[in-house]
């Protein structure tokens, strides 16, 4: 972003780009190495274009519609004075610190001077003593408190600096007289009116303390309180001919008028009493939330996300730029608007409904708001506890899976709960161009345009250009697109490169070379040496083309950078780059670590090598592992306990914990290139707001070829967000044919369309009116939206000839909204269980569970000729062509409580780490979701054998909960609640049969949040 200015004119293009370079490079090595000395020359030349900016910001001061480049002014003033060593004399690097915080708030970079201030722990060596001054010991003390003001690590700083303001105010009678009496008649005057600037400045600290740490009074009065002290602690400068102080001054009164305005109070006092309540809460919080970063406050204040005639709205900000804390102002603002609605929360993976769950209990579940936070399974299936959930209206807020919530609507929920959804809020919504799972997405959003009435909608995502071209779809009337270009504000600075080792034999280096990206990153032109060869690692240069090893001899090099993230392509890869780093590091002692351990050696044997691993404070993150293993895993990364995680890149959607730095060792999927998007969500975990203030992203290369692709990758531009729907209905043109009805129904990825398509039929008392209002109902998709005329009519006809075909099917398209089955698929399953002639003794769970009686193995025989489940239980299991008897087997043995070791060696014949990995992989990937969801569809059916109408509410509760057994690996219903409860798998059934056998009542009988608040 350039700045033109009459005074810039001093400096040539040349000039900036290279003290741009300059900073860059001294923050990466100050990161690295803790190293960042400047030489004379380029401290030279940093004050040198200090000074230019600094005059071209007076200049600018009061421009508002120079705002931009004041703020950009700014913000460069902050880089250069990190970079420049701090002064020795107290006073002097009193002046720079103050200045820097008050750029950083001037440049919309407060966080980033709250991290200096942090990090840089001679900030607050100040020494104050019987021989300073008065007015050195009012300028020291004043600073302090300042310091404490824009620390705020708790309401602790805030009250610090209330009392040290306290404590000038009571020294004054003891320091000022012999102060004044010491100073020559003839500067008398000069030095009262500098005391009489600093007793207004430090009033103004006292007055903005207390604001912040209570909110009163309300900004407005604050704001105006402040400004009158330091005006006339301003005026009475400028009469005692101390300009430069006066400037500080200045500096200041902006500095705290931004606070002010950042102030997490301001949203309190214009929305709702629900959201005062929420704003008192969290600023009292164990990490205490006082001001908003900017796209928070820009979202909230600025650019009207609580704008209560806006039902659609899109916000599109930067990785780790605070989206959570924005959808619990938008939560706060629907409950009060409709006090007896009901939001819904989605997320694409299990991980992300649990920390989801868990931070809004934390914010609004907790006194004094006490919201009913809930969440519901990703299975395709709603089991017995889930209805009982629904029945008793147990919560406010549901969150759940994008699949579930879609089924839960097309169920009716809002008629069950007898209560309306007034807020959808999709997270990570970009994955509405997944190819799994971004049409089940975008219908879901489809289906809530037209059955919630009262829902509004907000769509949380990084990375699109095209987000009003998104928010027009959601709300065609008032579409609002809130977004906060990502080349103007970052969470804090990054630095993404290359790494690549130079030298032969046991004569090499490593290096590490930034490269330009699309995202404005730091960059400077050198390349920089990591580290060199070490006995450690006897490796000859020749060996470092694999970029595995590469990859952790560099992990072991940068050890004291942080906590570290290694991004592998296959979980075969995150186990060699493992073994690699085990022989590198030393153990270490941690009590939560040693827990830890036990754990995983009880789920997955003594063997299993990530125990060895977290010996080493080395941790493994991928599909191969439990659920419960990997939460603990980003537990661990969230402590800081762990050195470094090696990961696939299912760490990418969303996880929050601190990272210092990541190494790629791939940006590539197992079989294709990783899409630009998603490279840059996973490169947004590296530094974070409450990390250090510069995060470092390194690509393994290992030749020019390799560097050249990496160089062009880094480089593209994220593009627009398209549709699925669009992508599939350009590949099935390239087909060569007309997009027809016969099609559309062949090919299993359609399902999410069809099942719209039938839920529509629904909605409509024949299929003329529908189809006269077919348009209208298609263009609730985003896709529809999009294609150009002609496809929409290619594929309007497709769907007329459907709605035709479904015609008197009025069984089978209500089937399809209760399964989650297409149409055609629920015919076939009809037919297909029909012939089993199953009975109702055959869905008994001792029977079913039981490799004896067969039924599971015939199941799954059926699930496997359905389309919607057939992928979903594509195990690869050795020596089976047909997997019916060992997939069964499988089932059996995961409900029955088998340990992943035992299943391992029966399954797959050895209970080695890679097989017990592939066993996890196919339970947690495969069987827990396709095989819950087909047993859950398959009791729905006519033929199912099961009627009931003759069940009593006991037999029903028993057989609903058949798919919940499958879902979480337990045979009991007892297991079933703890599991629901994250309990782990090995304990539940045991800890369900405590509670059974105690004074509870029936297990049936317990509500969910009672098993919640004994477990706890």
């Amino acid at each position: 972003m350039s700045i033109s200015h009459w005074i810039l004119d001093e400096l040539s293009y040349e000039i900036q780009r290279k003290a741009e370079e300059l900073i860059s490079k001294k923050k990466f090595e100050n990161k690295l190495f803790n190293r960042s000395a400047l030489t004379q020359e380029e401290t030279e030349l940093l004050e040198k274009i200090l000074e230019i900016y600094e005059l071209t910001i007076i200049d600018l001061w009061d421009k508002e519609e120079k705002k931009n480049d004041f703020s950009m002014l700014s913000k460069k003033c902050f880089d250069i004075l990190q970079i420049l060593p701090l002064p020795q004399d107290d006073v002097l690097k009193i002046k720079h610190i103050l200045k820097l915080v008050a750029y950083s708030y001037l440049g919309e970079k407060w966080e980033d001077g709250r991290r200096f201030l942090i990090e840089e722990k001679n900030t607050w060596e100040i020494e104050i003593n019987g021989d300073d001054t008065w007015d050195k010991r009012l300028f020291k003390k004043t600073y302090l408190a300042i310091l404490y003001l824009v620390r705020k690590n708790s309401w602790e700083d805030l009250r610090n600096a209330i009392n040290l303001i306290n404590d000038l105010r009571n020294e004054q009678k003891k320091y000022e007289d012999e102060y004044l009496n010491s100073v020559e008649t003839e500067f008398k005057r000069g030095a009262a009116l500098e005391l009489a600037s600093f007793y207004h400045f430090a009033k103004s600290i006292e007055v903005l303390g207390k604001f912040m740490l209570d909110g009163e009074p309300p900004s407005d009065r604050v704001k105006s309180e402040i400004e009158h002290h330091l005006n006339k602690g301003i005026e009475f400068c400028d009469l005692s001919g101390n300009f430069e102080f006066s400037l500080v001054l200045r500096l200041m009164l902006a500095m705290f008028k931004k606070m002010v305005f950042n102030s997490i109070w301001r949203v309190s006092e214009r929305i709702n009493p629900k959201i005062t309540i929420f704003v008192k809460h969290i600023t009292k919080a164990s990490k205490p939330v006082y001001e908003l970063l900017y796209p928070q406050r820009a979202a909230v204040l600025e650019m009207g996300l609580l704008d209560p005639a806006s039902r659609g709205i899109v916000v599109n900000l930067p990785t780790s730029s605070g989206k959570t804390l924005i959808a619990e102002f938008k939560i706060l603002q629907a409950l009060n608007q409709f006090e007896d609605g009901w939001i819904a929360y989605v997320v694409p993976t299990r991980a992300l409904v649990n920390q989801i769950t868990n931070r809004l209990r934390r914010d609004l579940g907790s006194h004094p708001l006490n919201l009913k936070i809930e969440k519901m399974s990703g299975a395709l299936e709603i089991d017995f506890f889930e209805e009982k959930l629904i029945e008793e209206k147990a919560f406010d807020i549901l969150v759940t899976t994008y699949e579930k919530l879609n089924l839960l609507i097309r169920q009716g929920i809002e008629q069950k709960l007898g209560r309306e959804l007034v807020l959808l809020i999709v997270d990570e919504a970009h994955n509405i161009e997944s190819s799994d799972r971004g049409l089940n997405l975008e219908m879901l959003v489809s289906i809530v345009k037209s059955d919630c009435k009262h829902a509004n909608l907000l769509l949380l995502t990084p990375f699109i250009p095209n987000s009003k071209e998104v928010s027009k779809w959601i709300d065609e009337d008032s579409p609002k697109s809130i977004d906060i270009q990502l080349n103007w504000w970052k969470p804090n600075d990054q630095v993404i490169g290359i790494y690549y080792a130079e030298g032969e034999r046991r004569n090499w280096k490593t290096y590490f070379e930034p490269l330009v990206t699309m995202h404005h990153t730091l960059y400077f032109s050198e390349k920089i040496q990591i580290g060199g060869y070490n006995p450690i690692f006897n490796v000859p240069r020749s060996k470092l083309n694999n970029k595995s090893l590469l990859t952790s001899i560099v992990a072991k090099q940068l050890e004291d950078i942080g906590p570290l993230l290694i991004v592998a392509r296959t979980v075969e890869d995150t186990w060699k780059i493992a073994e690699n780093l085990c022989k590198y590091f030393d153990p270490i002692g941690d009590e939560d670590i040693s827990l830890i351990k036990r754990f995983v050696a009880a789920e997955l044997g003594e063997n299993f090598p990530l125990v060895k691993y977290l010996s080493k404070g080395i941790g493994i993150h991928h599909a191969g592992l439990p659920e419960e293993i990997k939460y603990l895993m980003e537990r661990l990364m969230e402590e800081n306990k762990l050195r470094i995680l090696v990961a696939t890149t299912t760490i990418a959607q969303g996880i929050n914990f601190p990272v210092s730095a990541i190494l790629m060792a791939s940006y590539s999927y197992p079989f294709e290139e990783m899409p630009v998007r998603d490279f840059w969500n996973i490169v947004g975990r590296a530094g974070r707001i409450d990390q250090k203030q510069l995060g470092v992203v390194g690509i393994a290369v290992k030749d020019e070829d390799d560097k050249r692709k990496v160089t062009e990758y880094v480089q593209r531009q994220t593009g627009n967000l398209i549709s699925i729907l669009v992508k599939m209905v350009d590949e099935l043109e390239n087909l060569g044919r007309e997009l027809g009805m016969e099609l559309i129904i062949r090919y299993p990825e359609w399902s999410a369309f069809l099942q719209y398509i039938a839920h529509l039929y629904r909605q409509y008392n024949n299929v003329s009116e529908l189809i006269s209002r077919l348009e209208m109902e298609l263009n609730r998709t985003y896709g529809y939206r999009i294609l150009n005329q002609r496809k929409k009519e290619i594929l309007k006809n497709a769907v007329k000839q459907y709605v035709r075909k479904l015609s008197g099917k009025e069984h089978i398209v209500n089937l399809a909204d209760q399964t989650g089955f297409s149409p055609e698929s629920i015919e076939r399953t009809i037919s297909k269980l029909q012939k089993l002639g199953l009975k109702q003794s055959d869905w008994y769970s001792s029977k079913l569970f039981n490799t004896e009686s067969g039924t599971l193995r015939k199941l799954i025989g059926v699930m496997l000729s359905v389309p919607e489940v057939k992928k979903s239980l594509e195990v690869d299991i050795p020596g089976e062509t047909i997997t019916y008897s060992k997939l069964s087997h499988l089932i059996i043995d995961w409900v029955s409580g088998k340990e992943f070791t035992e299943i391992a060696k029966e399954i797959w014949g050895t209970d080695d780490p890679t097989a017990i990995s592939n066993c996890v992989k196919a339970i947690y990937q495969k069987v827990v979701n396709g095989a819950t969801w087909g047993l859950a569809a398959f009791l729905n059916m006519p033929t199912s054998g099961i009627d009931f109408s003759k069940l009593t509410e006991d037999e029903i509760r028993l057989v609903k909960n058949i798919p919940a057994m499958i879902y979480y690996g337990v045979n009991t219903e007892e297991g079933v609640v703890m599991r629901i409860n994250n309990v782990p798998r090995s304990i539940a059934n045991k800890l369900g049969e405590i509670i059974q056998n105690g004074n509870w009542r029936f297990i049936h009988q317990i509500c969910l949040r009672m098993a919640k608040k004994y477990i706890k």
